[in-house]
């Protein structure tokens, strides 16, 4: 294998993707279909993946595809949709990931594709397909992709989007007043487009509160004339809460951490998305964003505007490959 590499070394080939090399070599796989100096060592790495999957990487092992086209065309193939659909240079990896998923949930996005919606558009009429929600006016009153998507949430909601669905509001400001009326408080005293987005979540989490202080005081008064039969359907309530927390305390150590972990992951999740301001970004560097979301990476190590989308790449490959190489992540 060593008089192998040290071949591939002499023609140009780099420390990086020979390393890449080596793990074909070591997988027994046909390496010769990238060892070439054309290729970067995360284009290898996605073909050498293909090829020990078994899959067909001949409709993506071209150069002229950068790595993250290529991870779209191998997941397709991996879930035996019609790459061919997709697999296009003209499309970049966020479009080719949302036509992908469309294939993979039978969603047709078809006379959406081709046209001027970029692939954070596609995200959210594909999320609203799903959902079976109508976006069309939206998309054609050229809303944001960030606004479309507190639009089609709310929509989900079933909550009075004529509240915050104007041009005028940001997306963060949808954000606060759609998680106002889903609160069910009376957002019009905010719903203002001179009040920031930070304004509105102070007020609106001070009307929260205002509420659930109104209806402990209201249950207090009430709970007198309840009757006895209505009393204990609130005892039994009570009860079955308590046993889910003894329940919870019987649990071992294990098992208690995956339920935290669980818990954790999701919160984490949700934050990350509310805190990343879409509209500071790029698709490309929102892409990054979520590829390292995903991958469990603490993303705050390139989550800024002014990094590049292909410098985020790098630091979000370092660290995955440093997090593989310790056993955390792969």
């Amino acid at each position: 294998m060593m008089d192998e590499l040290e071949m591939y070394r002499e023609m140009g080939i780099g420390e990086f993707e020979l390393m890449e090399i080596q793990f074909g070599l070591e997988a027994g796989v046909d390496v010769s279909l990238y060892a070439n100096p054309i290729y970067t060592a995360p284009q290898m790495k996605e073909i050498r993946l293909g090829l020990e999957a078994h899959l067909d990487v001949l409709s993506y092992a071209r150069p002229e595809f950068d790595w993250c086209q290529m991870e779209e065309i191998r997941n397709g193939l991996l879930s035996g949709v019609n790459v061919a659909q997709y697999a296009k240079l003209s499309y970049n990896y966020v479009m080719m990931r949302e036509i992908r998923l469309s294939l993979e949930h039978h969603v047709d996005l078809t006379p959406y594709i081709g046209s001027a919606h970029d692939g954070l558009e596609l995200r959210e009429i594909r999320c609203a397909l799903e959902d079976g929600i109508d976006l069309t006016d939206f998309i054609a009153d050229r809303f944001y992709p960030s606004q479309l998507r507190e639009i089609r949430k709310g929509l989900k909601a079933y909550v009075d989007i004529s509240y915050y669905a104007r041009h005028e509001f940001d997306a963060d400001q949808m954000k606060e007043i759609r998680r106002g009326l889903m609160a069910g408080v009376d957002v019009s005293s905010y719903a203002h487009e001179e009040i920031s987005p930070y304004e509105m979540r102070a007020i609106r989490e001070s009307l929260i509160y205002n509420q659930k202080e109104e209806e402990t005081s209201l249950y207090d008064q009430l709970y007198p004339m309840l009757s006895d039969a209505e009393k204990e359907a609130l005892a039994a309530i009570a009860a079955q809460s308590a046993l889910e927390k003894d329940t919870y305390t019987e649990l071992d150590e294990g098992e208690k951490k995956d339920r935290q972990n669980y818990v954790t992951s999701h919160q984490m999740g949700e934050q990350a998305m509310d805190e990343t301001d879409e509209a500071l970004y790029s698709p490309e560097q929102l892409e990054q964003i979520r590829l390292g979301e995903a991958a469990g990476i603490d993303i705050t190590m390139y989550r800024h505007p002014e990094i590049s989308a292909d410098e985020m790449k790098i630091i979000r490959e370092q660290i995955e490959a440093i997090m593989n190489a310790n056993g955390v992540i792969g």
